[in-house]
């Protein structure tokens, strides 16, 4: 039940600035968390993207409750922090993975998941937001304004929380947490101070933990792909892919007459959220593959010396 400490930390970092909204999407992502577990233990409903829609729509009722009986005032973060857990970030960037080197079925097939898993957390929250207040989650979030020691703290919550959803080993936590916190420390001083774009602010993060991460999972025999992704959970763009699926939900009731703003919005979510997966990936395997060559080198030149 790791989303339970998970999704607090993940709203922080996407724009909370209600504390009245964190106990409430601690209390539904662990809810959810439940909901799939007697989904799958005892009803035998095994299908990961029918415990998703369950769960978004267990969020989407809780963020409308809440909205209605005046518990949160932002229903969008209440709704969209319980599923920020549950975003296939490490199916679209393995995707990515596979893309890259040409692994062309495994690469289509992990997108085709990740895809339908935004899907289906998309239409279960917007059902059950309908069912309980009849408001979306707002595509216009407001920015994250965290200090550089808060950012860094929650995404150190975030890496941790993320390694015993997945049931990470407990000696192997330390090591994403540290370079988690340091590598989205790097992405706030980008954004912040440098003032890149997210996908930039990101790719450069996510670098460091591979610049760090590689050799250490080499030297300690560690799997690269579950601590590395254990340390860039925090910066996976699950609240441009929500705000993008709300924008589109208002362009379908707008009709002809949508504004240009909500078109750009709907263009600008969707462009960052790809743009900063594919940047995100690039950082994780560019000294991933830098590494590989070294050691074929070096394999190559162990093999002339002894003959």
């Amino acid at each position: 039940m790791g989303g339970g400490g998970q999704a607090p930390a993940l709203s922080l970092l996407n724009g909370a600035a209600d504390p009245q909204i964190l106990p409430v999407v601690g209390v539904a992502a662990f809810a959810g968390g439940l909901l799939r577990r007697w989904m799958g233990e005892r009803l035998g409903i095994n299908n990961g993207l029918a415990q998703l829609f369950a769960a978004a729509l267990l969020a989407g009722v809780v963020g409308g409750v809440a909205t209605r009986f005046h518990v949160a005032l932002d229903s969008g973060l209440v709704m969209m922090g319980p599923l920020l857990v549950l975003v296939p970030g490490p199916a679209l960037m393995g995707a990515t993975f596979d893309l890259a080197g040409l692994r062309l079925l495994i690469g289509l097939a992990r997108l085709t998941y990740g895809l339908l898993s935004i899907v289906a957390l998309s239409a279960g929250v917007l059902i059950g937001a309908g069912l309980a207040d009849g408001v979306a989650p707002d595509p216009n979030a407001p920015p994250s304004d965290l200090s550089w020691w808060q950012d860094m703290a929650c995404a150190a919550m975030a890496s941790a929380a993320y390694g015993v959803f997945f049931s990470i080993p407990y000696r192997m936590l330390a090591l994403p947490v540290i370079v988690g916190a340091l590598a989205h420390g790097l992405r706030w001083f980008c954004l912040t101070e440098l003032h890149l774009a997210n996908a930039s602010a990101a790719g450069i993060g996510c670098l460091l933990v591979g610049v760090v991460v590689e050799p250490i999972a080499r030297r300690w025999r560690l799997p690269f792909a579950a601590v590395g992704f254990a340390a860039v959970v925090a910066q996976v763009p699950g609240s441009f892919l929500f705000r993008m699926a709300a924008g589109l939900v208002e362009l379908q009731r707008a009709g002809a007459g949508a504004p240009l703003r909500l078109l750009a919005g709907i263009g600008a979510d969707g462009g960052t959220a790809l743009l900063t997966l594919v940047a995100m990936a690039l950082g994780l395997v560019i000294p991933k593959s830098i590494w590989m060559r070294l050691d074929s080198r070096r394999c190559r030149a162990a093999e002339h010396e002894r003959f």
